[in-house]
């Protein structure tokens, strides 16, 4: 008897260190959210748009990214700090949207042109 009643408490006690199913996914500062849960396919769509944001699929692995409009956009800059997401070297301006895929020429938090990409 008192082996089942170990076993029950100690189910419950386990139980009860799951996570809620139905926490909302949350972004990064990216602007990358995780997939939605299997039985709520809208939740990411309806994350991304919330923010302003598209949801579509990019990169080479084809994972969905929401992308955000920088609140920044196009505002001049010398180094990455300057910018919420990067300083592009050509123009000396910030991103237009989170997060910038590509190959890009990129200021670094110094100022130094540096060639990156970003997937």
């Amino acid at each position: 008897m008192w082996t089942k009643l170990s076993l029950g408490v100690l189910l419950i006690g386990l139980a009860a260190c799951l996570p809620a199913e139905d926490t909302p996914p949350a972004a990064d500062n990216t602007g990358t959210i995780p997939a939605p849960a299997v039985d709520s396919p809208l939740s990411a769509q309806d994350a991304c748009q919330s923010k302003g944001g598209e949801l579509a699929v990019a990169g080479l692995l084809g994972n969905e990214i929401c992308f955000v409009p920088a609140p920044d956009a196009g505002q001049s800059c010398g180094r990455s700090s300057d910018c919420a997401g990067l300083c592009l070297a050509q123009s000396r301006s910030c991103s237009a949207i989170l997060p910038t895929l590509g190959c890009l020429e990129i200021l670094d938090d110094t100022g130094a042109l540096i060639f990156r990409c970003i997937e």
